[in-house]
């Protein structure tokens, strides 16, 4: 865990920091205080070794702190939000960060499920978890290349497809056995 002054959350310092990094990546989980479920697990030395332990060294996780102090952050300035053409209708969210060959920004945003300390935990493990996955599938010499990003992209959307698919089964499978047991008591009416 990195943290950052949110008022200094910056995409060139940002981009500085990743140039030093193993990997052309970086994250950058924004929340404020309407956000106190990620807000927990930010705060929470075990869960932050968890990320640490699948980030590694080769990829900075930052977090926004105010005062040096992560649990305080009051709201992200609009000044931040406007560097990743986001909202706060679009917090709490995990921020892929990387830069193509001109040096140009790349971004990508996830939504974080803020609805319980354990969802909160788990958005956040499961996009740390792709983009490790993805990281660690490349060569160490390829790491720092614009490739990089577009392939977490693309993982992290595949994901998000088949986490749609899988509620759209579950809601099938829902209607299936609705139809089954109006069928059933049908069938005992017309007895």
């Amino acid at each position: 865990m990195i943290p950052v002054e949110t008022k200094d959350i910056v995409i060139k310092d940002i981009k500085e920091v990743i140039e030093l990094s193993n990997s052309r990546i970086a994250g950058l989980i924004l929340y404020d205080r309407t956000h106190p479920h990620v807000s927990k697990v930010v705060n929470d030395t075990d869960y932050w070794n968890e990320f640490n332990d699948k980030s590694g060294m080769n990829w900075g996780i930052f977090v926004p702190s105010y005062d040096g102090n992560s649990c305080s952050v009051p709201s992200i300035p609009e000044s931040v939000l406007d560097q990743f053409d986001l909202t706060k209708d679009n917090l709490p969210c995990f921020v892929i960060l990387s830069y193509d060959d001109r040096g140009e920004p790349l971004y990508h945003s996830e939504k974080i499920d803020d609805s319980s300390v354990e969802c909160a935990h788990e958005s956040l493990n499961k996009i740390i978890e792709i983009i490790a996955g993805v990281e660690d599938g490349f060569l160490p010499e390829n790491k720092q290349t614009d490739r990089l990003y577009p392939m977490v992209k693309s993982e992290l959307d595949l994901s998000n497809k088949k986490k749609k698919f899988w509620k759209v089964v579950k809601n099938i499978e829902r209607g299936v056995d609705i139809v089954v047991k109006i069928n059933g008591i049908l069938m005992m009416f017309q007895q």
